[in-house]
């Protein structure tokens, strides 16, 4: 198939443009070689695809394009396959050429292209140029960097075997790629040099501290040690005296306390059967009692619940009323507008009934009149008329008369025109300003009515707003009130839910068995009985950390509930008590008799987590000792690792607890994995148990308490919200009102203004202005009238004498007045009627708001639907009334029976007191028989055990034989006896077992024992048949005063003088222990002790110096190196398993493999190894060694594609990849490569066609024998799809 595709490429060669991702940063557009190898001349290799496959026969120079590529990066000559540079130019012998130079035409961003070439000579050297520049291999480099091409790591080549070898790499290799890509690698040397010197300062502060304690110790050794010697033989005579008197102190304490319970026995028998008899009585009584309440109780309960149901509807009625109440008030407060709008509506009726009626008289009137005129002025007519002959001459006289004074008649008509026009007009203004202060009057009258409502309505909605006002101020109270009771109940519920967790929390990890519940109460009877007691080492101390909470119990292990006690002796009666009391075994800590190791300052500085677990408990001082022998040097670290460095690989070994329990012994023993650790850990919560118990309690009281408040307060806020709601509809109400008035008065004020503003402004000074025309025009027309006249009077001169017309004009102005003023008068009239008819229209056509009938009829529903409410509102107050007086009988019943409830419960509780009191005393007196005794055995138990330790410690103690003791009583007595000679005196013998007081009832002599037996168990009988030679007794005779005073002056005294006998044998003791004679000790070499001691200390604090410094530049370069590290690390472990999805996953989806890296070591992952693991599909896991070889290649491709990311570079190119895979793998990478090639350039060397099948883009290469170089041919194969 390789063969048939060269031939078909060397027929058909064609030129392709660049076709790469547009989408990826940059890629190779293709190559330029020149004498490279086996190309010899110029070869032009591309455009390259962003998918493009280089295939040809084996042997034909497929890999040396990947070699050119890789030489124009300025990767090493090594990954060439080549011994040197001079190896990779041209050297057939033929033709072998001086140098080669290999171009690479990078495209950039749009059109931008950079080129670049390197050439090398035969001679070997080498020169780097950019875009036809040269430049050294340092700016060479730095520009392939910023395009992400890092020759150093090779992150764009992947060459032929590579993957097969990355299949086989171990955990360190594969650490040591990561670091090379990571760049942390740059720092190992610095890394390793640093830590170097960190470690010699280390080691050098470490010597010198040895040295300097060991000084020290020498030093205060010798010095000890010469002290010592001088009080060695004065403590131990101090020692001996002292245990006498603590013994001798112990045992006339136990003497008397046997002497005082044998006293009180025959006391507390007859109490016994006293208190038996009483408690029967006072029983019966109880019971009747109890019978009765239960009655009682009945009743109190059936009240209670009918007196809550009436309360309840009571509310509920109440609630209705105080609704139906406001509704009422709303009601009236309607009736009372719509009375105020009827009797506003009446009023403005009549008056303008009124009016209408005025307005019809002023009409008729004006008709009258006008009728009187006419009649009047036809009776004028018909007197002192002119003949008809005389009117035609008249007329003709006129005539001639006109023509002569036409120009003054129209001069005379148009000042008369003007001068009535002028008339009419001051009239009109006149009958205006008339009309104008009637308005005037009537707006002021109107202005004054309604801001008297207005001021009516203000002050009703200012008592309905301040009422309000009030009850809003109280119900805002209220809310603010249910508001923080919500929150402070809403607190108390989280509080309490998280309370009863806790405490249900605690409970189900306790083990509350029958057997822990009484070892409690057993430890709180011995805390009750013996105040040494402290109680239980988890109970006395205190873990601040939680996470220590499991170390901590590891390391206290069987003490850690171990009972601590203040010395031995309360100790040794803790343990004889449990076995009196045959409870079982405890562990007891008495704080002066145990020792355990100190923490030293060299446990506190061993490094990393490690710290002493007794640094992790907080507890009184006074408990130190037992923390020392519980937990000594114990060192607690995090984890496992840490914990074997510092148990077993540092100078000294230590015990080890970690985190999770695990621990680690100084003779290489590992334990852990306890399931039951964790339980143990919980008890240190148990003493918080009774503290969280009371909480609950007291919250749970408090919840209560809020829930009734809030419900009372609830009913208040609905009865506010109710009366709130109510005002406010008043107010709404009157605050419509005030704006009705305050609008309507408003308009009337405008109206006001307007009109005195006409009347000032256009009234006045047009009538002063008409008045001044007018008299100008009445001047002009006398003038010119009179000038007329003068014409007339010689026209009409013969024709007035002789009809006896002195003035002609005068008598045709009077003719003309009288018509002109018929006329005016007509018009007058008219006027005034045509005024009167338009203002009698307008009244009868005015419309009115709302009629008096309709306000009359809606006012008369409304009052009946208030009478209707009251009446309901009255029967409501019936109903309220009628629960109000059942409830109030109820209540009377509820107190009657409360009171003789209260009564009963009253004789009952009494009767329990009592009953309580004589069971108390019944059960006390019992109980003191059962303690007298138990007290007895106990003090001769403590009595035998104490001889016996004295026996065994050698105390001298000052005894008497029953022999002298016998004699002493007789002779005290004063009576004769002989005990020793009488066989048959055995009872003689019991008597004097007694013990022996004196006059005042003091003891003397305690009861005798029986010389070398334990008498723990023997019987009074028993002992009156032994020999009265093996018998003795002590003798407290012999005792100091004071502490025979002591123990008689009470227990308080007793203990106090046997703790100050502890102490001081304690110290005794600790005094000798610490003793530790040596004589041999001279002053010459004290004082070079000295001067060695300060030559180590400076030398100490030199070494100190140099160490720190030496840590902080250590610890600079270690957080370098773990960063760059750690980021690779990270985008590594982020993407591998995503890459091994797609490489296994397939062209048909189906199952995906799993692969993850993880490296062993976490605090510096570069100084360890990183293992690489994969999972194809449908597979289980197994090791890398176990994969076929396919599987190895395709998870170590998914590894070298994942590194790819750490620092991705555009382009890809790899040389034989699949060469070990099948073609189900071959697919699934040809998959991966379609996917990704959209991001960045695949260039793939490949021999299978399933693969270069799939490419953009094909590049051949074929070998030419003539000259024996290879040539390739380029080929686009989307042409063809």
């Amino acid at each position: 198939k390789a063969t048939v595709s060269v031939l078909y490429w060397k027929q058909h060669v064609v030129k392709m443009p660049s076709t790469a991702s547009s989408g990826s940063p940059g890629h190779i557009e293709s190559l330029e070689i020149t004498d490279f190898k086996s190309y010899k001349g110029t070869h032009y290799i591309g455009p390259f695809r962003d998918f493009t496959c280089i295939i040809g026969p084996n042997g034909s120079g497929k890999s040396n394009i990947m070699d050119s590529i890789s030489f124009v990066l300025g990767i090493k000559t090594v990954n060439m396959r080549a011994a040197n540079l001079k190896d990779l130019v041209y050297s057939v012998e033929t033709g072998a050429a001086k140098k080669a130079t290999v171009k690479l035409f990078f495209a950039v961003s749009g059109s931008k292209k950079i080129v670049f070439q390197r050439t090398v000579t035969t001679a070997g050297v080498t020169e780097y140029s950019v875009d036809a520049k040269v430049v050294s291999w340092p700016k060479y480099e730095e520009t392939l960097r910023e395009y992400n091409i890092l020759a150093e790591t090779r992150n764009c080549l992947i060459f032929q075997g590579e993957v097969e070898s990355m299949a086989h790499k171990s955990p360190k290799e594969i650490t040591e790629m990561i670091e090379t890509v990571a760049g942390s690698a740059e720092l190992k040397k610095e890394y390793e040099k640093k830590r170097k010197e960190y470690q010699d300062a280390s080691d050098v502060l470490r010597q010198t501290s040895r040295n300097k304690h060991r000084t020290g110790i020498e030093k205060n050794t010798l010095k000890l040690h010469k002290e010592e010697a001088q009080r060695y033989h004065t403590l131990m005579k101090d020692l001996s005296l002292l245990k006498v008197e603590h013994a001798m102190l112990q045992f006339y304490n136990i003497e008397t306390g046997i002497v005082a319970s044998k006293k009180f026995m025959s006391v507390a028998k007859t109490g016994v059967m006293n208190s038996d008899k009483a408690f029967g009585e006072v029983e019966s009584s109880a019971k009747e009692v109890k019978q009765r309440i239960a009655t009682l109780h009945g009743e109190h309960l059936k009240h209670h619940k009918l007196d809550k149901d009436y309360t309840q509807q009571l509310m509920v009625k109440k609630r209705i009323s105080a609704e139906k109440d406001a509704e009422s008030k709303m009601m009236q407060l309607k009736v009372s507008k719509l009375q105020t709008q009827l009797k506003s509506a009446k009023e403005e009726g009549e008056k303008a009934s009124e009016r209408l009626k005025s307005l019809e008289t002023d009409l008729k009137e004006q008709e009258v009149i006008m009728t009187a005129h006419e009649k009047k002025w036809k009776e004028e007519d018909k007197q002192g008329a002119l003949s008809e002959t005389d009117i035609a001459e008249f007329k003709k006289l006129r005539s001639i008369a006109q023509e002569e004074t036409s120009g003054l008649t129209q001069e005379l008509k148009q000042h008369e025109r003007n001068l009535e026009h002028a008339r009419h007009q001051k009239a009109s203004y006149e009958e205006v300003k008339r009309d104008n202060e009637k308005r005037l009057h009537a707006a002021h009258e109107k202005i004054i009515t309604f801001k008297k409502k207005e001021d009516e309505a203000t002050g009703q909605g200012g008592a309905a707003k301040e009422q309000k006002e009030e009850w809003n101020s109280e119900l805002m109270q209220v809310k603010g009130l249910i508001q923080r009771q919500k929150e402070e109940l809403q607190k108390k519920e989280q509080q309490l839910k998280q309370v009863t967790d806790e405490v249900a929390s605690i409970r189900s990890d306790r083990d509350e068995s029958k057997s822990s519940l009484r070892m409690k109460q057993a430890l709180e009877d011995m805390m009750e009985l013996y105040s040494g007691v402290k109680g239980r080492l988890c109970d006395l101390i205190t873990i601040p950390n939680k996470k220590h909470r499991v170390a901590v119990t590891v390391a206290l292990g069987r003490h850690m509930e171990a009972i601590v006690t203040d010395n031995d002796r309360t100790a040794h009666e803790c343990v004889q008590y449990l076995k009196d009391q045959r409870i079982g075994t405890l562990s007891f800590i008495p704080l002066p008799s145990v020792r355990g190791k100190e923490v030293t300052d060299q446990h506190r500085v061993l490094g990393g987590t490690a710290t002493p677990v007794a640094d992790c408990i907080t507890c009184e001082s006074w408990l130190d000792p037992a923390i020392k022998y519980a937990i000594g040097q114990t060192i607690l670290v995090d984890d496992l690792k840490e914990g074997q460095q510092v148990a077993w690989e540092k100078s000294s070994r230590h015990k080890v607890v970690t985190l999770d329990g695990t621990v680690l012994q100084k003779n290489g023993v590992m334990t852990g994995g306890a399931a039951s650790i964790e339980n143990r850990a919980r008890k240190f919560d148990e003493k918080l148990l009774e503290g969280k118990k009371e909480k609950r309690d007291r919250l749970a009281i408090e919840v209560r308490s809020l829930h009734t408040d809030i419900l009372r307060a609830d009913e208040k806020e609905r009865d506010l919200s109710a009366q709130v709601d109510a005002q406010k509809q008043k107010e709404v109400f009157y605050k419509t009102d005030i704006q009705q008035w305050s609008s309507k008065r408003k308009e009337l004020e405008d109206e006001l203004k307007r009109l005195k503003a006409e009347e000032k402004d256009t009234f006045g000074p047009k009538l002063e202005a008409l008045e001044k025309e007018i008299q100008s025009l009445e001047k002009q027309v006398d003038k010119i009238q009179g000038k007329i006249t003068v014409e007339e009077s010689k026209i009409f001169g013969a024709f007035g004498e002789r009809v006896k017309i002195r003035d002609v004009r005068d008598y045709e102005r009077r003719e003309l007045n009288k018509e002109k003023d018929r006329a005016a008068k007509r018009a007058e009239v008219r006027s005034v009627i045509n005024r009167l008819m338009a203002q009698s229209d307008f009244e009868k056509r005015r419309e009115r708001p709302i009629s008096p009938a309709e306000l009359t009829a809606q006012l008369k529903k409304l009052e009946e639907d208030t009478k209707a409410k009251r009446k309901d509102s009255e029967n409501r107050a019936k109903e309220e009334e009628e629960l109000e007086k059942r409830s109030a009988k109820t209540k009377e019943k509820i107190e009657s029976n409360g009171k003789d409830l209260r009564t009963a419960e009253t004789e009952l509780k009494k009767l329990k007191k009592e009953l309580s009191m004589k069971t108390a005393d019944r059960e006390a007196a019992l109980k003191k028989q059962q303690q007298l005794l138990t007290l007895q055995e106990k003090l001769r138990s403590q009595r035998n055990r104490l001889r016996s330790r004295c026996v065994a410690e050698d105390v001298d103690l000052p005894n008497v034989s029953l022999v002298d003791l016998s004699k002493r009583k007789r002779k005290r007595e004063h009576t004769e006896s002989d005990l020793g000679s009488n066989k048959g005196g055995s009872g003689k013998h019991v008597e004097e077992l007694e013990s022996t007081t004196d006059a005042e009832g003091f003891v003397t002599v305690s009861e005798v024992f029986i010389e070398g037996q334990p008498n723990d168990e023997k019987t009074t009988s028993d002992l009156g048949k032994q020999s009265a030679k093996n018998m003795t007794a002590l003798d407290f005779t012999k005792m100091k005063e004071s502490l025979r005073s002591a123990v008689r002056k009470g227990k308080e005294s007793y203990l106090e003088q046997l703790t100050i006998l502890d102490h001081a044998i304690e110290e005794k003791l600790d005094a000798i222990d610490r003793l530790i004679p040596n004589m041999k000790i001279d002053d010459k070499k004290m004082k070079g002790i000295e001067g060695e001691m300060k030559k180590t200390t400076d030398n100490w604090l030199d070494a100190q110096e140099k160490q720190k410094k030496a840590h902080l530049s250590f610890i600079k370069v270690k957080e370098k190196r773990y960063a760059r590290f750690t980021r690779a690390f990270e985008i590594i472990s982020n993407s591998i398993s995503a890459v091994y999805q797609l490489l296994t996953q397939g062209t048909s989806g189906d199952a995906k493999g799993v692969a993850f890296i993880t490296s062993d070591e976490l605090e510096e992952p570069y100084l360890g190894g990183t293992k690489f693991s994969a999972v194809p599909p449908t597979k289980r896991y197994r090791e890398m060694e176990s994969l076929s070889g396919g599987e190895k290649t395709v998870a170590a491709l998914a590894l070298l594609f994942a590194i790819h990311k750490v620092c991705p570079s555009p382009f890809f190119v790899l040389d034989e990849v699949d060469a070990a895979l099948d073609k189900g793998n071959v697919d699934k990478v040809i998959n991966y490569v379609q996917k990704t090639c959209t991001n960045t350039q695949f260039l793939v060397i490949s021999l299978k066609d399933t693969f270069y099948q799939t490419a953009s883009s094909l590049v051949g290469v074929h070998k030419v024998r003539l000259n024996h170089s290879s040539a390739v041919k380029t080929l686009d194969l989307t042409q063809y799809e």
